[in-house]
C-alpha cells in the first residue's frame, strides 16, 4: 500500500493489511451505519453526516483530474507562441554577460556546442533551460530576460506561464492523494470532508486557469485614436515616463505575489500534504476511528473504562489537530484566491500601459527594440542543444559547489590572485627565507651557478653598449661632467714647455659600481 501516493507503505498502513475487510475503519460510511443498525448501537458521530455534505469520491477526483488537464495544454500553446521570440542579446549589457556566461556553461557541457559561435540573440529556449539551473548566470538571465520584455505585448506570457507551473505542481500533489490514498469509498467522514476540500481547490485553480487563458486572448486597452492625433511630442514624452513608472510598479508587484504562491504551492505545498495533512488523516482514519467505532459499538467500554479514557482523550487530539490543519487548508485556499485576483488584476494593469508606450512611440521616444527579427538558419541547432543538455539537480541543490566549476573562471574576475597561466605583479612581493621559485632562491641569487642558474662570466657582459649608454644619456654635452680645475705651465731645459693639468670627474653613483672606468689622454 503506497504511503501519500509516493510509493511505499509504512507500518501505521501495514497493521491493517492482512483483512482489511474486519477492520471498520475500513468500511463506507454506509457500511459502518448497517452495523451499527445491527448491533443496536450507535457512537453518535453518524447523525451529522448526511448524503449532501458528502461529496462522491468519482466526482472529487474528476475535479482534480480536470484541473489538471486543463493547463498542461494551455502551457504548451504559452511555449509555442514564445519559441517564435528571439530577444536581441545587446538591449542591455547585463542581459549580454549573462547570454555570454550560460552559453559557457553550456559549451563544457554539449559536445555540438563546442563548435558554434555564440548566438547574437537568446533563443526562448536558452530562457527555459536557465529557468531550470540555479546557477548565477542562470539566475541573471532570467532577471534580465524578464525585466527586458514586461514592455513587450507578449511579456504577460512569462509570469501567466509561472503561476500555471505553480498551480500545477500542487494539483499533481493532490492528485497523488486522491488515487493512491483514497479507495473506491471512504473510510469515514475525515476521508469525506478532506476530499471535499481537495475538490474544492481543484476547482479553485480550475477557475484562475479559465481566468488566464482569457487574459491571453482576451485584447488589451487603447488610447482612442483622436486623442493621440492631438497630443504633440513633449505631453507624449511626459506620459511615457508616467507610464513605465506605473509599469515597473506593477511589474514589482507581480513579481512579489509570484515569489508567495511559488512558495506556498511549490517550496511548502509538499511539507504541508505529506507531513501534515496526510499522517493526521491517515492516523485518524486507520487507528483512532476504528478503535472509536469498535469501543462505541460494545460492551468493552463499560468492562475497559481505562482504555476507554485514553480513547477518549486520543480521538480529543487527534480530531482537534486535523481540524487545526484543515483550517489552515481552508486559509490556503483563500488567500490562493486573494493573491490570483490581485495578480490577474495587475498583469491587466501593466499590459494596458505597456500598450500606451507603445502606441505613444509614433509621436514620442522609441524604445529599443526586444525582437531580434534576422533569419538564423542555425536556429534549430541552437534550440536543440539547449533542449539536450542535461542539468545534474542534485549537484544544482547542493550547497557545497565544486570550485573547479564556478561561472566566469575564463574571466579575470578575482586581479588580486595570481593567476597559474599568467599576469601582472603590482604590488612588492616580499619572500621568506628559502622560499625558491623555479629552484632560485631570488634573495640570495647571484648568477653563481650553484643555485640552479646559469653562471655569468665576463665575455657574457657588453661594456660597450655599457660605455655608450652611459656617454649618451648626457646628450651632446657627453664630457660636461670633465672639468679642468688646475692648469700649470713649465719651460723644460732645452727649450719646450711643460703642462700640469688637474682634471675632476663626476660620475653619477648609481653607475660608480656599475662600470670600471679608464682615463685615455692623447699628448699634442
Amino acid at each position: 500500500m503506497p504511503q501519500h501516493g509516493i510509493g511505499s507503505s509504512n507500518s501505521v498502513e501495514n497493521v491493517f493489511t492482512n483483512k482489511v475487510e474486519d477492520v471498520s475503519g475500513y468500511n463506507s460510511l454506509d457500511t459502518r451505519s448497517r452495523n451499527a443498525n445491527l448491533t443496536g448501537i450507535s457512537n453518535g458521530s453518524n447523525k451529522y453526516i448526511t448524503k449532501l455534505s458528502e461529496i462522491p469520491i468519482k466526482e472529487a477526483r474528476s475535479n482534480i483530474f480536470y484541473a489538471e488537464s486543463i493547463i498542461t495544454p494551455l502551457l504548451n500553446e504559452i511555449d509555442l507562441n514564445l519559441d517564435q521570440v528571439n530577444i536581441n542579446s545587446s538591449v542591455n549589457i547585463e542581459l549580454e554577460t549573462a547570454h555570454k556566461a550560460v552559453w559557457k556553461t553550456v559549451a563544457k557541457n554539449n559536445d555540438a556546442a563546442k563548435g558554434m559561435e555564440i548566438p547574437a540573440y537568446i533563443p526562448y529556449r536558452e530562457y527555459v533551460y536557465a529557468l531550470n539551473n540555479s546557477s548565477s548566470a542562470c539566475r541573471n538571465l532570467v532577471k534580465n530576460y524578464d525585466l527586458s520584455i514586461c514592455y513587450t505585448s507578449f511579456g504577460h506570457l512569462i509570469d501567466i506561464r509561472k503561476i500555471l507551473l505553480y498551480i500545477k505542481n500542487e494539483i499533481g500533489l493532490i492528485r497523488n492523494i486522491i488515487i493512491y490514498h483514497y479507495k473506491d469509498e471512504y473510510r469515514d467522514e475525515t476521508e469525506a470532508q478532506i476530499a471535499r476540500y481537495l475538490s474544492d481547490w481543484a476547482k479553485t485553480a480550475t477557475h484562475y486557469v479559465k481566468l488566464l487563458a482569457k487574459e491571453i486572448t482576451g485584447p488589451v486597452a487603447n488610447i482612442p485614436q483622436s486623442e493621440i492625433e492631438k497630443i504633440d511630442e513633449k505631453y507624449a514624452a511626459q506620459f511615457q515616463s508616467f507610464f513605465s513608472l506605473k509599469v515597473n510598479s506593477y511589474m514589482s508587484e507581480i513579481r512579489s505575489i509570484l515569489n508567495v504562491i511559488k512558495r506556498d504551492c511549490v517550496d511548502m505545498a509538499p511539507n504541508f500534504y505529506g507531513n501534515y495533512l496526510l499522517p493526521a488523516m491517515s492516523y485518524k482514519s486507520l487507528i483512532v476511528e476504528p478503535l472509536v467505532f469498535d469501543f462505541s459499538t460494545s460492551t468493552i467500554s463499560a468492562d475497559c473504562p481505562t482504555l476507554m479514557g485514553e480513547m477518549v482523550m486520543a480521538n480529543n487530539a487527534v480530531t482537534g489537530n486535523l481540524g487545526s490543519i484543515t483550517t489552515d487548508f481552508i486559509e490556503r485556499r483563500i488567500q490562493f484566491s486573494s493573491k490570483m485576483d490581485a495578480i490577474l488584476g495587475l498583469i491587466t494593469l501593466m499590459r494596458r500601459y505597456a500598450n500606451y508606450i507603445s502606441q505613444l512611440e509614433s509621436i514620442a521616444i522609441q524604445r529599443v527594440k526586444i525582437i531580434f527579427n534576422k533569419k538564423d538558419e542555425d536556429l534549430e541547432k541552437y534550440q536543440n542543444i539547449f533542449d539536450s543538455t542535461l542539468i545534474d539537480s542534485e549537484a544544482r541543490n547542493d550547497l557545497s559547489a565544486s570550485h573547479s566549476k564556478l561561472d566566469d573562471l575564463d574571466e579575470d574576475a578575482h586581479p588580486q590572485y595570481l593567476r597559474k597561466d599568467g599576469g601582472t605583479i603590482t604590488g612588492k612581493i616580499e619572500l621568506s627565507d628559502k622560499a625558491t621559485i623555479a629552484g632560485i632562491n631570488l634573495g640570495t641569487h647571484s648568477h653563481s651557478g650553484l643555485d640552479g642558474s646559469s653562471l655569468i662570466s665576463a665575455k657574457n657582459i657588453d661594456y660597450t653598449a655599457g660605455r655608450e649608454e652611459y656617454y649618451s644619456s648626457f646628450g651632446e654635452n657627453g664630457y660636461s661632467n670633465i672639468i679642468l680645475t688646475g692648469l700649470n705651465q713649465s719651460n723644460l731645459i732645452g727649450g719646450g714647455l711643460y703642462f700640469d693639468a688637474t682634471f675632476k670627474i663626476e660620475i653619477d653613483n648609481d653607475k660608480a659600481n656599475s662600470y670600471e672606468f679608464e682615463i685615455l689622454y692623447n699628448e699634442i
